[in-house]
This record gives structure tokens, C-alpha cells and sequence, in this order.
């Protein structure tokens, strides 16, 4: 069973980074800045392991690039090679992936 799970709720940066884990591996993760602006949804075909040190460097490019824009709120990444395809289908991910960025 997988479930979001808080990372960082921090009031003075304002920020909340959330991530999502099956089987050791990061099946999708957010940031989220701003409530009132729409969130970016991005999907890369790359697996994602657990720890937030533990970002590459296409995660930070893109985390880097969606908060300089500041055309949105937050941003959430979808890691398609951190489970088989069925997986995503089956468990409705994409679906929830979707609703996440409203």
C-alpha cells in the first residue's frame, strides 16, 4: 500500500514537500509554494529513490525552472521508471497526479 506522505511543512519558508513511495522508490513527489496558483505536473521517465538529498539533477532543472517562472504555485513530478506502466494504470496514479495539480 502507498500513501502520500509529508516531508516538509515548513510556516516560514512556505513550503509543503510531499512524495509518494513504492518499493523503495519515489513514484512521484511535490512542492508546493503558493495555494492560489496552478501547479505544474511533469513526468519523467526515470526512477526517483527515497530521500530528499537524494534529488537528480533533471528534478532540481525542473523544480529551478518552475519556481523562477513564477507563473505557478508548486510543481509535481511524476517518476514513470519507479514502477512497472501497469502500476500506474492499476493504482490509478496518473488520475491522482492529475487532481494534484487541480
Amino acid at each position: 500500500m502507498t500513501k502520500m506522505k509529508e516531508l516538509i511543512h515548513d510556516e516560514a519558508l512556505q513550503i509543503v514537500v510531499r512524495q509518494k513511495i513504492l518499493n523503495d522508490q519515489v513514484i512521484l513527489r511535490s512542492w508546493q509554494w503558493q495555494e492560489t496558483k496552478s501547479i505544474m505536473l511533469v513526468l519523467v521517465k526515470q526512477t526517483q529513490y527515497i530521500g530528499l538529498l537524494s534529488d537528480d539533477e533533471t528534478t532540481r532543472l525542473v523544480r529551478n525552472y518552475v519556481n523562477e517562472t513564477n507563473q505557478y504555485g508548486g510543481l509535481v513530478i511524476g517518476y514513470l521508471a519507479s514502477a512497472e506502466t501497469g502500476n500506474w494504470f492499476e493504482h490509478q496514479w496518473l488520475p491522482e497526479l492529475v487532481r494534484l495539480t487541480r
